[in-house]
């Protein structure tokens, strides 16, 4: 492995490390193989902190910029209630109890009050 690495290193060529397996109890049992394992250990640590840092640091120059950050606010998204609106208004307008208005238009209690809130029915 030794000479694999050091001729990869010698063409210039990347080479990333996805898996390590070891087989039988001689392999881990070997110096070099600890040693080897350490690194690409230290190697991903020190790989990891870094996109941590460069993450943080391109996050910070965005909001200094003014950008704002975070998920977009969205737009309402189509409801099945949407057809009984009408319907919904001229009964929240008799004052009928929206537990009612939401037996009458077949969804669950928590749905005919979100939608109300959301659409600023109430």
């Amino acid at each position: 492995m030794r000479l694999l690495l050091y001729t990869l290193v010698k063409k210039r060529i990347s080479f990333f490390a996805v898996s390590i397996r070891l087989y039988g109890s001689q392999d881990c049992e070997d110096i070099q193989t600890k040693v080897m394992i350490t690194l690409f250990g230290l190697f991903a640590e020190i790989e990891r902190k870094l996109i941590s840092m460069r993450t943080r640091e391109a996050l910070a120059a965005a909001k200094a910029a003014g950008k704002k950050l975070g998920r977009p606010k969205g737009i309402l998204g189509k409801s099945r209630l949407d057809n009984q609106r009408e319907e919904i208004i001229r009964l929240l307008a008799l004052s009928v109890p929206k537990t009612i208005i939401a037996r009458i238009t077949g969804v669950d209690r928590s749905t005919i009050y979100h939608f109300i809130t959301s659409r600023g029915l109430s």
